[in-house]
């Protein structure tokens, strides 16, 4: 697929769980057409960023309000939030403390994000985007907090597409 570079330049994009696996590729593909890019995740170091992109990775927690606070706060303007951050731990989430882990990373996480995002996408007339899993639809016996989690994104991708929408914000 082919994508207008003109589309991302001079656009912000924040993606969660960018310094690995599907948000790093989002992050390094966003760059690549021109956007500024803040990559956040557990490790930083793991995402190889080539120097003609505008991508920086940080070490931030999803869980860690504070700390996102402080980020959206220092970005001068904010177009695209992507929530790519998540967990699975099989086989340990039906232990009670993985669970709540899980659904605080990979659920409350996305929110979290979006609300302290919101603001500053409002402002920009800026874009969400939440991913989810097909766990979402047919479960999984060895991950039920996360196969919960990211059918509650889906829902909650739904129910933000409504809120936001006065706000000028896709979901």
């Amino acid at each position: 697929m082919t994508f207008n570079n003109d589309l991302f330049k001079g656009k912000t994009a924040v993606v969660t769980g960018g310094t690995t696996g599907i948000g790093a590729g989002v992050a390094l593909k966003l760059a690549a057409l021109g956007a500024t890019v803040v990559a956040i995740g557990f490790n930083h170091e793991a995402l190889a960023v080539p120097a003609n992109l505008d991508l920086r990775a940080m070490e931030i927690d999803v869980t860690d309000t504070p700390a996102l606070q402080n980020l959206f706060d220092a970005l001068p303007r904010l177009d695209i939030l992507i929530n790519c951050a998540g967990v699975i731990r099989r086989g340990e989430e039906h232990e009670i403390e993985v669970f709540e882990k899980v659904i605080d990373i990979n659920l409350n996480g996305t929110m979290r994000c979006c609300r302290l995002a919101r603001e500053k996408l409002a402002a920009s007339g800026g874009t969400i985007v939440n991913t989810a899993s097909m766990l979402s639809f047919f479960g999984g016996g060895l991950v039920p907090a996360y196969s919960a989690s990211k059918g509650a994104v889906m829902q909650l991708t739904k129910s933000l597409a409504i809120a936001y929408a006065a706000d000028g914000i896709r979901v």
